[in-house]
């Protein structure tokens, strides 16, 4: 891959701010609405989702496939990048109190409060009664909606401090920067195949936990992790300063555009032709097109905010300090509208489009005038 040292825009000298990665942060929350919105109209009905349209594409099955690959690994490494800052700066009980603050209530009432609304509306054949459907919702069909990120978050930041503690040379910055070298990318690309592939073996990969204390997609815990730490990783080597590693947009995005379109010519071909290939070779070919595809489209991504998105301007500036308040409003509002709109005669596009925008509009509206008035949504919580 790339390795190069040219100052871009993603460094501003003025103020030593890298706005370009709250900025892309705040975007992939709003790419977050888009998956959501497009998972009702796909063509393979999610049993966990619930709200299965009647006007179907199977664009939906490839978008989501697709920015599924990336979305969260990308929210992760930017989580991994700040979190070792203040990690390494405050005591480990201060630091942890912090991020409960920060990140434990919102997730505490979010699956105490906003889960249970969330999958009743998807699913009200299982609301037979208040009592009962509680009941239910914590013994039988636990669902965190969008939290499991808050819950796998915390286990992430304990786990750092651990690192921390065992190898304490990880959380010290390196007096210059330092370039990523060439094994880097690709050793991180076999990484992140090769823990999902090994785990495939024994846990099928739509396989969620359902304790509520760690709810995640059991494949997809190496991959998180692993781009929570190369996070971490990137704030020890000092990259996006001035004379620091800056990914190359003219490289990482046609990379990108190459990746996707070799990973949607091999789905149409599987899809148009069924063809019979063994599940292990299946399961082979979607973990290693989905490990090069999270750190390529993820890396794309990072290399275009940086070239051209660090920027500040009222716009930016709002939606970065409501982002985090919309992540956690938007699936209940999402859910809400994909299920008053499958009633509706219309076209699956004109639906998508609609429930996106509605949700948007509305998430943004609840976080900027009620959320962010809370502690812990509060912008100078962020600190």
């Amino acid at each position: 891959m790339d390795v190069q040292s040219t100052p871009t825009a993603a460094h501003n000298a003025g103020h030593g701010r890298i706005y370009f990665l709250d900025n892309m942060k705040a975007t992939v929350i709003l790419m977050v609405i888009i998956h959501h919105a497009a998972m009702g109209y796909m063509t393979t009905a999610d049993p966990m989702w619930g709200i299965h349209d009647v006007s179907t594409s199977v664009f939906f099955d490839w978008l989501v496939a697709w920015d599924d690959a990336f979305i969260m690994p990308l929210m992760f490494w930017v989580s991994g990048y700040f979190a070792i800052g203040s990690a390494v700066k405050y005591p480990a009980l201060t630091y942890l109190k912090g991020k409960w603050f920060r990140i434990g209530w919102p997730w505490l009432l979010g699956i105490g409060a906003l889960a249970p609304i969330t999958y009743g509306v998807a699913h009200p054949e299982l609301v037979t009664g208040l009592l009962p459907y509680l009941s239910g919702f914590w013994t039988k069909h636990f669902y965190t909606a969008q939290y499991w990120y808050l819950n796998v978050l915390l286990w992430f930041y304990l786990l750092l401090l651990c690192v921390l503690k065992l190898c304490p040379i990880f959380g010290v910055r390196t007096e210059a920067p330092r370039l990523p070298n060439r094994a880097f990318f690709p050793f991180v690309i076999f990484l992140g195949f090769l823990g999902p592939f090994l785990l495939s073996f024994w846990v099928a990969s739509s396989t969620w936990s359902l304790n509520p204390l760690f709810e995640i997609q059991y494949i997809r815990a190496p991959l998180y992790a692993l781009f929570f730490f190369c996070g971490a990783w990137a704030w020890r080597n000092r990259w996006f300063q001035e004379t620091g590693y800056h990914p190359d947009w003219k490289i990482w995005l046609p990379l990108g555009v190459l990746v996707s379109a070799v990973y949607f010519a091999l789905r149409w071909s599987l899809y148009a032709y069924t063809i019979e290939l063994p599940p292990l070779f299946l399961t082979f070919l979607d973990l290693f097109l989905r490990g090069v595809m999270s750190v390529v489209c993820a890396f794309a991504i990072l290399s275009v905010f940086g070239r051209f998105g660090n920027i500040t301007n009222p716009f930016w500036a709002r939606l970065g300090l409501t982002a985090f308040a919309i992540y956690w409003i938007q699936q209940p509002v999402v859910t809400v509208f994909a299920k008053w709109s499958s009633s509706m005669d219309l076209n699956c596009f004109v639906k998508f489009v609609a429930v996106s925008l509605a949700t948007v509009l509305v998430s943004y509206g609840v976080s900027a005038f009620i959320l962010i008035k809370l502690p812990f949504f509060a912008p100078e919580a962020k600190k």
